[in-house]
């Protein structure tokens, strides 16, 4: 079964993380951290989405270079900031945790032709 999350569910999700507004990772903010959550956005898009660099670039009105240093930056905070990379992780476990597939399965136990989501 092929799992998927909306491009709009990763920005909400990182969003979320960084405690900002997701229509601000779309637009020109060169405040830190929205800098910091765009480029994990991005970075987000390219390996989960599959996504095209310059498809990414677009979608956060940006060029393809932008993408390819926010590509650099994160990896290179991944492995030198503790603080960034736990939020990287955290971001990427609800991720992962949104992608999951509901399991449904009969239970005649609660009502007959019922079934229970887990």
């Amino acid at each position: 079964m092929k799992h998927h999350i909306s491009p709009e569910s990763i920005d909400e999700i990182v969003a979320q993380e960084w405690m900002i507004d997701p229509s601000d990772l779309r637009r020109h903010i060169r405040k830190r951290e929205i800098v910091e959550a765009r480029q994990v956005a991005m970075y987000i898009q390219v390996n989960i989405s599959r996504l095209r660099l310059v498809q990414v670039a677009k979608m956060y009105n940006h060029d393809h270079a932008t993408v390819i240093y926010a590509l650099k930056t994160v990896q290179n905070l991944r492995e030198t900031d503790r603080y960034y990379s736990r939020k990287f992780d955290n971001v990427m476990a609800e991720i992962e945790q949104f992608k999951q597939p509901v399991k449904i399965k009969y239970s005649a136990e609660l009502y007959p032709g019922s079934v229970e989501i887990c």
